[in-house]
């Protein structure tokens, strides 16, 4: 076994390349604004003490999702429809309690004033929330 010796000035170069590296990560946002930025499947609300956001609103800033039809009677699809003859809506999930498939069930639940932000899972991500996610998962987490 070889052991490895750094001078004072390979220590002193190895310190810096680490501190730069970190601070360049880091970032100077916070942590929620700048994840959410870069997640086109995140969406919080723009302003907290805000009640003017609607259901509409929120879903349709979600890249990939399809609003259709008046409150509170939404039709909810992601990324289109998948079938002609069964639901093409998404499973809908509040702070980690499967809602179904019916956007209302949602609607009665949580006002949207009250979310803290809506995540939108797609694909073989959506699996583990079982079988009624096959046209995705609308995750919603309140504030409370």
């Amino acid at each position: 076994m070889k052991k490895i010796f750094f001078s004072r000035s390979g220590l002193a170069l190895m310190s810096l390349f680490l501190v730069m590296l970190y601070t360049s990560s880091c970032g100077t946002s916070n942590g929620a604004s700048s994840r959410a930025a870069r997640d086109p499947n995140l969406v919080q609300p723009a302003d907290s003490q805000s009640n003017s956001e609607t259901w509409y609103t929120l879903l349709n800033r979600v890249a990939g999702v399809d609003v259709r039809g008046a409150e509170p009677n939404l039709s909810i699809r992601i990324r289109g429809d998948k079938s002609i003859e069964l639901s093409n809506e998404p499973l809908f999930v509040l702070d980690g309690v499967q809602l179904g498939q019916e956007f209302s069930r949602l609607a009665s639940a949580i006002l949207p004033k009250d979310v803290a932000s809506i995540r939108v899972v797609k694909g073989s991500g959506a699996t583990m929330y079982g079988a009624g996610s096959g046209n995705g998962v609308i995750v919603v987490t309140s504030k409370e």
